[in-house]
């Protein structure tokens, strides 16, 4: 993974580079504190970051849009756990017009009273659509029973209560996060020039100006996970289902454990790419799906495991009976060179992606903050990958794999059976 340079910016903010392209565009990444934990609730932090757009002090309403788009300019806004991105890409000779549009944007915005109904009805329903798809009702249950169903990130809204969202509501929410001066980081890319970095220098240099220093700033509300029991079976009816949609969740090591890196790649010759164990055997063997993922979810509040699929519902007991014979094939019967092999080449290409472009050198280093990535883990992942081996996977298969530790969440029309 290429570093980046970092430069300071007015008002104390670091601004991290990442290596130049030939490109003449930037690529300006602004991290801000506050996202679904720290919100009174997920629509909160949505609406807040789908506004932005929608006007600010100094460019009320359609001007704002009208003033990016008019210099081939956009910009993508998006909440995490505990923070909120915000991106703008813009050609090089427009920056010096687009630039501070781009930050009143984000640190005066107005929230307007007519498209925060707009999106908050639209937000409304989807989640009432949502409400009916066992895929959400499913992945919801899980959540509730791996975080605990208290914890932040995992809160179910009812549309009325997104439909209800203030302005007041979602401009106290942004204020709270404390102003520039609270800005987490700065992430830039593209052709950046010295004379490019000046001129965001001096933007910022604006906006530290005539942006108060706060009193305080956001603190990230990290929950920590509290899992219910060992074998909780979670059955949530959806009317009318087709199929049923099976989550199996257990308990992971955080980050910063030594097991995790290698736990990650047990997980993922489990179900995370075309030829995975479960793959192989609950799509191509028994035919009961037509896909099945397992996945290594980790953020600084906790780290679970997840494997998510669709069956039909007569199918659903034996299927959550192959998910777990796969879970313990891991350790009883390990990887084939074969399966090591392209497991390696599939995680590798993964990584080279990662690192192929400037911009998603950026991305990863956005996410190195947004999932609280321990330092060096980019390339601790890669060693990882080199030197892991069948015996290492069926270990820590041995520790974290055990389909005693299933939590199963189903939504649809067939329950589980109470063990197996």
């Amino acid at each position: 993974m290429p570093p980046l340079s970092t430069v300071g910016l007015p008002g104390g903010v670091a601004m991290h580079i990442a290596p130049p392209s030939r490109a003449d565009v930037t690529v300006l990444s602004v991290v801000l504190p506050g996202g679904n934990a720290e919100a009174p609730a997920d629509s909160v932090a949505s609406l807040a970051a789908a506004l932005l757009r929608e006007g600010s002090s100094r460019y009320p309403g359609e001007a704002l849009a009208d003033a990016l788009d008019f210099h081939g300019a956009w910009h993508s806004a998006y909440v995490t756990p505990h923070h909120t991105v915000v991106t703008l890409f813009a050609l090089n000779h427009s920056l010096p017009q687009v630039l501070p549009v781009f930050l009143d944007m984000i640190y005066h915005p107005e929230f307007p009273e007519s498209p925060l109904r707009a999106r908050a009805a639209s937000l409304a329903a989807n989640i009432r659509v949502a409400r009916g798809d066992v895929s959400f009702v499913s992945s919801c249950e899980a959540d509730a029973l791996i975080m605990g169903r208290n914890h932040p990130l995992a809160r179910v809204e009812h549309p009325d209560s997104v439909s209800s969202v203030s302005p007041d509501a979602v401009m106290r929410f942004h204020q709270s996060r404390g102003g520039y001066q609270a800005t987490c980081a700065v992430f830039a890319a593209g052709r950046l020039t010295p004379g490019v970095i000046r001129i965001i220098s001096d933007a910022f240099a604006r906006v530290a100006v005539h942006t108060p220093s706060p009193r305080s700033s956001l603190s990230p509300l990290i929950t920590p996970f509290t899992a219910a029991p060992e074998g909780e079976r979670s059955m949530i009816a959806v009317p009318d289902a087709v199929q049923n949609a099976v989550n199996v969740v257990l308990p992971a090591p955080p980050r910063a454990h030594p097991h995790f890196l290698p736990l990650h790649i047990a997980v993922y010759s489990l179900g995370g790419y075309f030829t995975s164990r479960l793959m192989a055997v609950l799509r191509e063997e028994h035919g009961l799906t037509y896909g099945v993922s397992a996945s290594l979810y980790a953020v600084a509040d906790g780290s679970c495991i997840r494997i998510s699929t669709d069956v039909a519902p007569e199918a659903t007991s034996r299927a959550v009976d192959i998910i777990a014979g796969c879970m313990r094939s891991l350790s009883q019967h390990p990887l084939r060179a074969d399966e090591l092999d392209r497991l390696r080449q599939s995680l590798l290409a993964a990584q080279h992606a990662a690192a192929d472009s400037p911009l998603s050198v950026l991305n990863h280093h956005v996410a190195s903050v947004t999932s609280a990535l321990p330092p060096g883990y980019f390339e601790a992942k890669q060693r990882a990958v080199i030197e892991c081996s069948p015996q290492s996977i069926a270990e820590v298969a041995d520790i974290y794999l055990r389909p005693s530790f299933m939590r199963v969440a189903i939504a649809g029309e067939k329950k589980v059976p109470p063990h197996y």
